[in-house]
Protein backbone atom coordinates (compact mmCIF):
# COMPACT_ATOMS: atom_id res chain seq x y z
CA UNK A 1 0.00 0.00 0.00
CA UNK A 2 2.81 2.62 0.72
CA UNK A 3 4.41 1.48 -2.34
CA UNK A 4 1.23 2.49 -4.32
CA UNK A 5 1.23 5.78 -2.51
CA UNK A 6 4.16 6.64 -3.10
CA UNK A 7 4.14 6.38 -6.68
CA UNK A 8 0.37 7.99 -6.96
CA UNK A 9 2.60 10.68 -4.91
CA UNK A 10 5.36 10.99 -7.76
CA UNK A 11 3.19 10.78 -10.70
CA UNK A 12 1.59 14.04 -8.85
CA UNK A 13 4.61 15.86 -8.57
CA UNK A 14 4.80 15.37 -12.27
CA UNK A 15 1.80 17.17 -13.39
CA UNK A 16 1.69 20.21 -14.75
CA UNK A 17 -1.00 23.27 -12.98
CA UNK A 18 -3.95 22.25 -15.55
CA UNK A 19 -3.65 18.88 -14.84
CA UNK A 20 -3.46 18.83 -11.06
CA UNK A 21 -6.55 21.35 -10.96
CA UNK A 22 -8.19 18.84 -12.88
CA UNK A 23 -7.47 16.06 -10.70
CA UNK A 24 -8.59 17.92 -7.73
CA UNK A 25 -12.15 19.10 -10.21
CA UNK A 26 -12.62 15.55 -10.03
CA UNK A 27 -11.31 14.32 -6.30
CA UNK A 28 -12.60 17.00 -4.19
CA UNK A 29 -16.48 18.61 -5.01
CA UNK A 30 -15.60 21.39 -2.75
CA UNK A 31 -12.72 22.58 -4.45
CA UNK A 32 -14.97 22.65 -7.86
CA UNK A 33 -17.77 24.63 -5.78
CA UNK A 34 -15.08 27.39 -5.09
CA UNK A 35 -12.79 27.39 -8.44
CA UNK A 36 -15.58 27.13 -10.85
CA UNK A 37 -17.14 28.51 -9.29
CA UNK A 38 -20.89 27.09 -8.68
CA UNK A 39 -23.36 29.96 -9.08
CA UNK A 40 -26.63 29.90 -6.43
CA UNK A 41 -28.94 32.48 -7.21
CA UNK A 42 -26.39 35.23 -9.36
CA UNK A 43 -23.88 34.52 -7.00
CA UNK A 44 -20.73 32.26 -6.06
CA UNK A 45 -21.93 29.93 -3.23
CA UNK A 46 -21.34 31.66 0.15
CA UNK A 47 -18.79 29.38 2.42
CA UNK A 48 -18.33 32.08 5.14
CA UNK A 49 -22.53 32.52 5.70
CA UNK A 50 -22.88 28.72 5.40
CA UNK A 51 -19.48 27.03 6.19
CA UNK A 52 -21.37 23.93 7.29
CA UNK A 53 -21.12 22.54 3.43
CA UNK A 54 -17.88 22.69 3.39
CA UNK A 55 -17.32 19.52 5.04
CA UNK A 56 -20.21 18.01 3.82
CA UNK A 57 -18.86 18.35 -0.11
CA UNK A 58 -15.74 17.12 0.84
CA UNK A 59 -16.95 14.35 2.54
CA UNK A 60 -16.55 11.03 0.31
CA UNK A 61 -17.65 8.54 2.85
CA UNK A 62 -20.27 6.24 0.54
CA UNK A 63 -23.00 6.31 3.01
CA UNK A 64 -23.90 9.37 4.38
CA UNK A 65 -27.18 10.80 6.70
CA UNK A 66 -27.76 14.22 6.84
CA UNK A 67 -30.41 15.24 10.03
CA UNK A 68 -31.30 18.65 9.19
CA UNK A 69 -33.77 21.91 9.32
CA UNK A 70 -35.89 23.16 6.71
CA UNK A 71 -33.99 26.01 3.97
CA UNK A 72 -30.40 24.91 4.82
CA UNK A 73 -29.08 24.27 1.57
CA UNK A 74 -29.24 20.14 1.66
CA UNK A 75 -31.29 19.45 -1.58
CA UNK A 76 -28.27 21.81 -3.13
CA UNK A 77 -25.83 19.84 -1.96
CA UNK A 78 -27.11 16.54 -2.68
CA UNK A 79 -27.76 17.89 -6.53
CA UNK A 80 -23.90 18.94 -6.91
CA UNK A 81 -23.15 15.14 -5.31
CA UNK A 82 -24.95 13.40 -7.35
CA UNK A 83 -23.68 15.59 -11.04
CA UNK A 84 -20.29 15.20 -9.04
CA UNK A 85 -20.55 11.58 -8.69
CA UNK A 86 -22.26 10.60 -12.17
CA UNK A 87 -19.93 12.39 -14.43
CA UNK A 88 -16.65 11.63 -12.23
CA UNK A 89 -16.85 8.88 -10.86
CA UNK A 90 -20.22 6.28 -11.50
CA UNK A 91 -20.76 4.58 -14.46
CA UNK A 92 -24.23 3.40 -13.66
CA UNK A 93 -25.51 6.62 -12.40
CA UNK A 94 -27.77 7.98 -9.49
CA UNK A 95 -31.01 7.21 -8.52
CA UNK A 96 -32.31 10.18 -7.01
CA UNK A 97 -35.37 9.80 -5.23
CA UNK A 98 -37.83 12.29 -4.07
CA UNK A 99 -41.44 11.92 -2.20
CA UNK A 100 -43.97 12.30 -5.24
CA UNK A 101 -44.22 12.04 -8.53
CA UNK A 102 -45.40 15.64 -8.42
CA UNK A 103 -42.30 16.52 -6.18
CA UNK A 104 -40.67 15.14 -9.01
CA UNK A 105 -41.60 17.25 -11.90
CA UNK A 106 -41.10 20.44 -9.80
CA UNK A 107 -37.74 19.30 -8.42
CA UNK A 108 -36.32 18.25 -12.23
CA UNK A 109 -37.51 21.76 -13.53
CA UNK A 110 -37.07 24.25 -10.75
CA UNK A 111 -34.59 23.21 -8.18
CA UNK A 112 -32.42 21.12 -10.76
CA UNK A 113 -32.62 23.15 -13.50
CA UNK A 114 -31.88 25.89 -11.97
CA UNK A 115 -28.65 24.88 -10.63
CA UNK A 116 -27.75 24.10 -14.68
CA UNK A 117 -29.52 27.18 -16.02
CA UNK A 118 -27.09 28.99 -13.64
CA UNK A 119 -23.75 27.38 -14.01
CA UNK A 120 -22.36 26.49 -17.97
CA UNK A 121 -19.51 24.10 -16.60
CA UNK A 122 -22.39 21.59 -15.11
CA UNK A 123 -24.66 22.16 -18.35
CA UNK A 124 -22.15 21.16 -20.35
CA UNK A 125 -22.07 17.62 -18.46
CA UNK A 126 -25.28 17.22 -19.71
CA UNK A 127 -25.89 15.90 -23.30
CA UNK A 128 -30.06 15.07 -22.53
CA UNK A 129 -32.54 17.48 -20.19
CA UNK A 130 -35.80 16.87 -22.39
CA UNK A 131 -36.94 14.67 -19.58
CA UNK A 132 -38.03 15.93 -16.53
CA UNK A 133 -37.19 11.85 -15.10
CA UNK A 134 -33.70 11.44 -16.63
CA UNK A 135 -30.83 13.22 -17.23
CA UNK A 136 -27.26 12.16 -19.29
CA UNK A 137 -24.80 13.10 -17.41
CA UNK A 138 -21.24 12.58 -19.37
CA UNK A 139 -21.17 8.77 -19.78
CA UNK A 140 -23.53 7.86 -17.06
CA UNK A 141 -27.02 9.69 -16.06
CA UNK A 142 -29.42 10.58 -13.06
CA UNK A 143 -32.72 8.97 -12.76
CA UNK A 144 -35.58 10.92 -10.30
CA UNK A 145 -38.48 8.97 -9.35
CA UNK A 146 -41.05 9.45 -6.09
CA UNK A 147 -41.18 7.04 -3.54
CA UNK A 148 -44.59 6.46 -3.21
CA UNK A 149 -45.37 4.67 -6.13
CA UNK A 150 -43.67 1.06 -6.48
CA UNK A 151 -43.41 0.75 -10.15
CA UNK A 152 -41.35 4.07 -10.58
CA UNK A 153 -38.95 2.33 -8.43
CA UNK A 154 -38.53 -0.86 -10.96
CA UNK A 155 -35.89 0.65 -12.89
CA UNK A 156 -32.18 -0.07 -13.92
CA UNK A 157 -29.38 -0.80 -11.30
CA UNK A 158 -27.74 2.40 -10.08
CA UNK A 159 -24.45 3.03 -8.44
CA UNK A 160 -25.87 5.32 -6.21
CA UNK A 161 -29.27 6.22 -4.33
CA UNK A 162 -30.33 9.44 -3.02
CA UNK A 163 -33.48 9.60 -0.67
CA UNK A 164 -34.40 13.14 -0.33
CA UNK A 165 -36.61 13.68 2.95
CA UNK A 166 -36.30 9.87 3.10
CA UNK A 167 -38.95 10.72 6.00
CA UNK A 168 -41.84 10.31 3.57
CA UNK A 169 -40.47 7.36 1.99
CA UNK A 170 -42.22 3.58 2.77
CA UNK A 171 -40.64 1.26 4.20
CA UNK A 172 -41.44 -1.07 0.46
CA UNK A 173 -40.62 1.55 -0.99
CA UNK A 174 -36.69 2.02 0.83
CA UNK A 175 -36.72 -2.07 0.01
CA UNK A 176 -37.62 -2.19 -3.68
CA UNK A 177 -34.84 0.85 -3.83
CA UNK A 178 -32.18 -0.54 -2.29
CA UNK A 179 -32.35 -3.93 -4.92
CA UNK A 180 -30.98 -1.31 -7.25
CA UNK A 181 -27.80 -0.87 -6.06
CA UNK A 182 -27.51 -5.35 -5.58
CA UNK A 183 -25.19 -5.26 -8.40
CA UNK A 184 -22.94 -2.54 -8.05
CA UNK A 185 -19.45 -1.98 -6.71
CA UNK A 186 -20.24 0.76 -5.35
CA UNK A 187 -23.30 0.90 -3.55
CA UNK A 188 -23.23 4.53 -2.71
CA UNK A 189 -26.12 6.07 -0.37
CA UNK A 190 -27.35 9.50 0.45
CA UNK A 191 -30.01 9.78 2.60
CA UNK A 192 -31.14 13.72 4.12
CA UNK A 193 -34.63 14.38 5.60
CA UNK A 194 -35.61 17.29 8.35
CA UNK A 195 -36.10 14.36 11.15
CA UNK A 196 -39.38 13.32 13.00
CA UNK A 197 -38.88 12.06 16.18
CA UNK A 198 -36.36 9.80 17.93
CA UNK A 199 -35.23 6.62 16.72
CA UNK A 200 -37.82 6.32 13.82
CA UNK A 201 -36.82 7.53 10.00
CA UNK A 202 -33.95 9.80 9.69
CA UNK A 203 -33.03 9.66 12.89
CA UNK A 204 -32.34 6.03 12.92
CA UNK A 205 -29.78 6.56 10.20
CA UNK A 206 -28.46 9.18 11.82
CA UNK A 207 -27.87 7.11 15.08
CA UNK A 208 -26.33 4.37 13.58
CA UNK A 209 -23.58 6.75 11.53
CA UNK A 210 -20.82 8.45 13.14
CA UNK A 211 -22.84 11.55 14.38
CA UNK A 212 -21.64 14.83 13.65
CA UNK A 213 -22.74 18.01 14.74
CA UNK A 214 -22.52 21.64 13.74
CA UNK A 215 -22.08 23.32 16.86
CA UNK A 216 -22.34 27.20 17.59
CA UNK A 217 -20.36 28.78 20.06
CA UNK A 218 -22.61 31.25 22.14
CA UNK A 219 -21.16 34.82 22.41
CA UNK A 220 -23.36 35.02 25.94
CA UNK A 221 -22.08 32.19 27.66
CA UNK A 222 -19.52 30.52 25.67
CA UNK A 223 -20.84 26.93 25.18
CA UNK A 224 -21.41 25.42 21.72
CA UNK A 225 -24.91 24.82 20.74
CA UNK A 226 -26.47 22.78 18.38
CA UNK A 227 -29.58 24.38 16.98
Amino acid sequence: MLDKRYSEAKQFEKMSDAEKHQYFMACNLYYLCRKAPIIIDCKPMDFISHPYERTILEDVSDDQTWQKSAQMGASLMAILKSLHSAYYKLPHGVLYLIPTKTDVIDFSKKKFSKVLDENDLLRGWISDTDSANLKRVGNSYILFRGMQSTVGLKVQDVDMLVYDEIEEATETAISLAEKRVDHSEYKWRLRLSVPSDNDVGINSYFMQSDQRYWLIKCKGCGFDVCM
